[in-house]
């Protein structure tokens, strides 16, 4: 990737729809871990882990490719021990749904399925995490 003046990279965090619960959670840690140890770690002249824009700038003076991580679908916060992990990490974006409507925002994937109730955009709990 430095070949091609690559200065960033953006590795997402996602896990079926259909996945429920913790497992959806624990197997979005375990893929978040595994970009830790097995790219990042592992090849510590060529990567640095980046969270902000100041990071990405400093990977760029070491001549280092800034991997950010984000998550997609927020239905992964819904269990507890999982989230606070999840919240901790610090990534640079998460996305509220994937391709169905859940607790925090409706989806694109559904919005003409009439058996999927629908909230006309974000919840209340969206709203207030958004703005944190």
């Amino acid at each position: 990737m430095k070949g091609f003046w690559v200065l960033s990279s953006l590795l997402c965090s996602s896990t079926p729809v259909t996945s429920n619960g913790n497992h959806s959670a624990n197997r979005t840690l375990q893929m978040i871990d595994t970009v830790k140890t097995d790219i990042i770690a592992a090849h510590p002249n060529d990567f640095v882990f980046a969270t902000t824009a100041a990071d990405i700038e400093r990977a760029h003076k070491q001549h280092k490719i800034a991997a950010l991580m984000g998550i997609e679908a927020a239905t992964l916060l819904k269990t507890p021990s999982p989230a606070a992990r999840l919240l901790r990490a610090r990534y640079p974006y998460m996305t509220l749904t994937h391709f169905n409507t859940n607790d925090w925002a409706d989806s694109q994937g559904d919005i003409d399925d009439p058996k999927v109730v629908h909230h006309n955009g974000l919840t209340r709990l969206a709203w207030t995490w958004s703005t944190k």
